[in-house]
């Protein structure tokens, strides 16, 4: 007999009538694919890829009946009568969480997995915790989220017979109905600032601890709000970085980086019905580091450019990870959430990546006086590939000067004449330069030392009598880069001698 009760989900659900004795239950454990466990706290384990993981059914606020499936690689919840009516008290609290999970559930020793899971494992310590999880869900009206809820502690272990004392962390992939995460008393809303990760956005919710409820620990929970984000499918993800979770959380003050991460659980918290509700696969792994300790929590500082900056031509774009080596991560730049480039390492200053980046062509996005607004991402990985730290600051790039050399505005010409014209700062291979006359075709000019230029004949430009010369003319100058969008323009008035 041990307490092996979901005690954080029982203490949502308010049952503080219940006595400590309703938690103190028999589990069963079995390692056979394909049994079926009904009893509320039945566990069993499985080996995935060599790695232990335990499958447990969690039902804790309600008396109906849940049944789970265990396969070779996951579980299906074969049937469930869980309402809301029945998850007494407070209907909008789940009434069960199976799930499968790598790590220790708690403080009792049989509910932990192998020692190949490396949990627990200090916050500090982390350099990477990746996840895949292959889902299949009902298409119907039952109420449920997808969710991974992972547990942390002050201490390595968690005494016997108690609960986790750190922070309790879960990440929404997918929710249905009226739902939403746990949150403190008076905030029935997430936290203005999203949180954005691949290409997708999350909404926090949080939860200060509740001592009135004995619920001594925090809760932070990721809820997405990108409608079918490319990272994430409706049945699933995969190499799903966990770390950038952890570590937001360390930087909103709700997880304390001197803990320890003691299970990794993924499952289904059901409202209403869930059978059917499957994980066909499941795999976590956490990596600890090998002389890069504090890579999950070292702040990324951006050292250029700066937010909000306005820049032209080749500038050095620079970032680190603060007080950690750059041989333990990779540094990569990316703009408006395109391909990464990768940064190379650089000690003058200090040690830092840096990369040279010509701004010359980021025309595809106009504001007026300048192009952009442009949002530049920094991404740092670890030695597996895996993405730890992100930040992003947003930039504009002024537009070019475009010098006319010659014509000079206002000059009286004769026979063939060289035009002349530039784009200042800017080399001859980033963009082309046209000349036209009177708004009529554009003519090209050729590349020359540091200038555009093209030889002209005025013979022919009698069109317009002016009297003692012909004219005026307007000499337009176009410059445009290789995408055919225009950077610049500039006109001058000519006369053609008579």
């Amino acid at each position: 007999m041990f307490f092996c009760a979901r005690f954080a989900r029982f203490m949502r659900t308010r049952l503080v009538a219940y006595t400590l004795m309703a938690l103190v239950v028999s589990c069963l454990y079995t390692s056979n694919a394909h049994a079926q466990m009904c009893n509320a706290f039945d566990k069993s384990h499985i080996t995935i890829n060599g790695g232990d993981y335990i499958i447990q059914t969690n039902r804790f606020g309600s008396d109906q009946q849940l049944c789970v499936t265990v396969t070779t690689s996951g579980f299906t919840v074969s049937s469930s009568g869980i309402t809301r009516s029945t998850n007494h008290p407070d209907s909008n609290s789940p009434g069960a969480y199976p799930s499968i999970y790598r790590g220790c559930h708690f403080s009792n020793a049989s509910d932990c997995t192998d020692t190949s899971s490396n949990l627990p494992l200090a916050v500090t310590d982390i350099f990477s915790a990746v996840s895949d999880w292959q889902t299949q869900t009902p298409s119907s009206t039952d109420v449920y989220d997808v969710a991974y809820d992972l547990w942390f502690n002050s201490q390595r272990q968690v005494p016997a017979g108690a609960m986790p004392d750190g922070t309790e962390l879960m990440i929404w992939l997918k929710h249905t109905g009226d739902i939403h995460p746990l949150t403190s008393p008076m905030s029935q809303q997430p936290e203005e600032t999203a949180f954005p990760l691949n290409n997708a956005t999350w909404d926090v919710w949080l939860a200060s601890p509740d001592l009135a409820n004995n619920r001594p620990w925090k809760v932070v929970s990721y809820v997405l709000n990108t409608p079918n984000p490319p990272s994430i499918t409706n049945n699933g993800v995969q190499q799903f970085n966990i770390l950038a979770f952890i570590n937001d959380a360390v930087r909103r003050g709700y997880l304390d980086s001197s803990g320890f991460l003691v299970s990794a659980e993924a499952g289904f918290e059901i409202w209403d019905g869930g059978t059917g509700l499957t994980t066909n696969s499941f795999s976590f792994v956490a990596q600890p580091g090998t002389g890069c300790s504090g890579l999950a929590v070292a702040p990324l500082n951006i050292w250029w450019p700066t937010d909000g900056s306005i820049l032209s031509g080749l500038q050095p774009f620079k970032a680190r990870m603060e007080n950690i080596s750059l041989t333990c991560y990779q540094m990569y730049w990316a703009v408006d959430g395109g391909q990464l480039n990768l940064m190379s390492d650089n000690s003058r200053g200090g040690d830092h990546k840096e990369t040279t980046v010509d701004l010359s062509g980021w025309t595809w996005r106009d504001a007026g006086d300048k192009f952009g607004p442009f949002s530049v991402n920094f991404i740092a990985q670890d030695a597996p590939g895996h993405t730890v730290q992100q930040k992003a600051v947003t930039i504009y790039v002024l537009k070019p000067t475009l010098s006319v050399w010659w014509p000079t505005d206002g000059s009286v010409l004769s026979g063939t004449q060289p035009f002349k014209a530039r784009l200042e700062n800017m080399s001859l291979s980033s963009y082309q330069m046209y000349w036209s006359v009177d708004g009529g075709q554009l003519n090209l000019m050729s590349d020359n030392v540091d200038h555009k230029e093209a030889s002209v004949d005025l013979s022919g430009w009698t069109w317009r009598d002016a009297g003692t010369n012909y004219g005026p003319f307007a000499v337009t100058f176009t410059a445009k880069n290789s995408s055919g969008t225009v950077l610049q323009q500039k006109t001058v008035t000519i006369y053609r001698a008579k």
